[in-house]
């Protein structure tokens, strides 16, 4: 059973941020059946890896539309950016070095990301880009 699934909440309107977000909630999934199908570290590891790769491609397409339309929030929205990034880096060391199982802080982390990042920060970037368009 899927973590979560994609609905319209998560939708920011723009088609190919959101076809990218839905990418990344299937990743989310993926990751979060292996853990609970207690697959090896290094299954865990290799889509976590998939993911870290996805949403920095995901994340050079939001900062390009935000670097073309000059988004007022694009500071704040590339730190967030960067923090997930860090924090995914971080869960890749702790994994590989064996001082941690992909456990509850990673889907904790997860999750306020869909919810707290792409409900909210990406959705006032959506907002943004579709006011542009129509201007």
């Amino acid at each position: 059973m899927p973590l979560v699934e994609w609905s319209s909440q998560f939708s920011v309107g723009v088609a190919d941020i959101d076809e990218q977000h839905k990418g990344l909630l299937e990743m989310i999934n993926k990751l979060h059946e292996a853990i609970l199908a207690n697959h090896s570290s290094e299954a865990c590891a290799e889509i976590l890896d998939e993911m870290v790769v996805y949403a920095a491609e995901h994340f050079a397409t939001e900062e390009g539309y935000m670097d073309r339309l000059n988004y007022p929030d694009a500071a704040e929205h590339k730190r967030e950016h960067q923090n997930f990034a860090a924090q995914c880096k971080e869960f890749q060391e702790d994994l590989a070095a064996a001082r941690i199982s992909l456990t509850l802080d990673l889907g904790k982390f997860l999750l306020s990301w869909l919810y707290d990042h792409i409900r909210k920060v990406d959705m006032q970037l959506g907002q943004f880009i579709l006011q542009q368009r129509e201007a």
